[in-house]
């Protein structure tokens, strides 16, 4: 266990293999309590048992004052009845490292925290890496947490499901946690933040929202419409037509509410999707004329 600050270590950063570390992009939304996505970008909830966790957006103008430096966002988490496993605990923050499958045996993985509690002071947290993990005792205030695993190898995999940090918590508690960082080293070093729009992106390539967005369509046969092309914002991570989806939106002029998709064909660049056409349904279009379609609540997630 390490609890000291990243300025006495004097090293210089080594890339964060974690996306989103600061907290700073919330595509989702800003609050969620039930297990899966659906709150700070690449980061998921895992429950089990009776355990129950929430999780917020924490921001303040003047930012945390962590390491004699001003952090504007944290992600607050409060958990009950989290009981320790044999895996960790039962209540867990996690997100899987795509490129952990590059990593080789013999290479070390240090993973780092920052966390805030005034009310839990003396409970134990856990760091995990790919099931291999470290209890914390929770100190008073903003402490810096890291803990150093062998990394696994994964036999030059980009992509293995079980490459993972989890920051698990027991018992109950309210806590704030940011700077998340797993890096290839054998020692921990400071955390550097993305620029926002470099941070935005890259979490754009596992999950994009859309609010509202105006499509053409032709008539692909009695009852269906054809939806040429719609590029994303960012080229996103090989996926499938099953990870778009969107709520229903009403046609312009005259063409009713699209009831379902039957077919979407994604378009791809390099191995990215960098687009998508479609066919949906309606019974309401019939064989004549073009149109547009207007859709809100359109979603891609690629998510691991």
């Amino acid at each position: 266990m390490t609890i000291q600050t990243q300025s006495q270590l004097g090293l210089r950063s080594n890339p964060n293999l974690l996306i989103n570390g600061d907290f700073s992009v919330w595509q989702r939304g800003t609050y969620q309590d039930t297990a899966g996505y659906g709150s700070a970008d690449r980061f998921r909830a895992v429950l089990a048992n009776s355990a129950t966790m929430a999780i917020s957006r924490n921001e303040q103008a003047n930012g945390h004052l962590v390491e004699n430096q001003r952090v504007r966002t944290s992600a607050r988490i409060i958990y009950t009845t989290a009981t320790e496993q044999s895996y960790g605990s039962d209540c867990t923050v996690r997100q899987v490292i795509e490129d952990g499958g590059m990593l080789t045996s013999g290479e070390s993985v240090t993973v780092g925290v920052w966390l805030y509690t005034t009310s839990n002071a003396g409970d134990e947290f856990i760091i995990d890496y790919s099931d291999e993990f470290e209890k914390h005792t929770i100190i008073y205030g903003w402490n810096y947490y890291s803990s150093t695993f062998a990394a696994k190898d994964r036999l030059g995999s980009p992509l293995f499901p079980d490459s993972f940090v989890d920051i698990s918590f027991i018992g109950s508690g309210d806590v704030n946690i940011t700077q998340v960082k797993a890096e290839v080293s054998s020692v921990a070093t400071p955390f550097e933040p993305d620029d926002p729009q470099t941070n935005l992106a890259k979490c754009q390539r596992y999950y994009q929202g859309f609010g509202f967005i105006r499509m053409p369509f032709a008539v692909y046969a009695s009852g269906y419409a054809a939806i040429p092309y719609l590029s994303f914002n960012t080229a996103m991570r090989k996926g499938d037509e099953n990870s778009i989806a969107w709520a229903t939106g009403q046609g312009s002029p005259s063409t009713g509410w699209v009831e379902e998709r039957d077919r979407i064909v994604p378009h791809y660049n390099n191995g990215d999707m960098i687009g998508f056409d479609c066919i949906v349904r309606n019974t309401s279009i019939s064989t004549h004329g073009n149109g547009w379609y207007a859709y809100g609540g359109l979603t891609i997630d690629c998510e691991l």
